[in-house]
């Protein structure tokens, strides 16, 4: 699959197509592709709410409630491997979170641990409760802001 890391160093035309939606094409022939982002919805307040539809060229035979390769802003999709984590983001892009490695300190936590370089973020993995089966993901970003998935689907921001 492509669109995997050095987001920074890919070389992208961005635009707007009739005051409607945002358009990126990436020109890199290893990673062509052609996103296009249309807003729906735009709420103020403390609980903001900024739903885009998004069409991913690269995703167009994939079949969605919306469409054949269309997904919501919202919808991002987190698979656990052994040794790393990557997360599918909504645009087609894939993060990906290599294991910490363990720390004498404290084994139980940091062997949980993955972190991706690139955007200096941490994949937590953990249980809600120790009775529970559901796994929990937590993706904190630089900025101390979080993200849960659950069972490798996100459920909040």
């Amino acid at each position: 699959m492509a669109n995997k890391g050095l987001k920074g160093y890919t070389k992208q035309l961005s635009g707007t197509v009739f005051d409607v939606g945002e358009v990126s094409l990436n020109l890199y022939k290893e990673d062509l592709n052609l996103v296009n982002q249309i807003p729906l919805l735009q709420t103020k307040g403390l609980n903001k709410i900024n739903l885009s539809l998004i069409y991913n060229y690269q995703n167009k035979e994939v079949n969605n409630i919306f469409g054949k390769g269309m997904k919501l802003n919202m919808y991002s999709k987190l698979v656990e491997d052994t040794t790393f984590v990557e997360v599918t983001n909504p645009d087609g892009s894939v993060d990906r979170f290599n294991q910490v490695a363990k720390l004498a300190t404290d084994p139980s936590t940091v062997s949980k641990r993955f972190y991706n370089s690139e955007t200096k973020t941490y994949v937590v993995k953990m249980k809600e409760s120790p009775t529970s089966l559901e796994t929990l993901f937590e993706i904190v970003d630089k900025y101390s802001n979080k993200l849960i998935y659950n069972e490798g689907v996100s459920l909040e921001y």
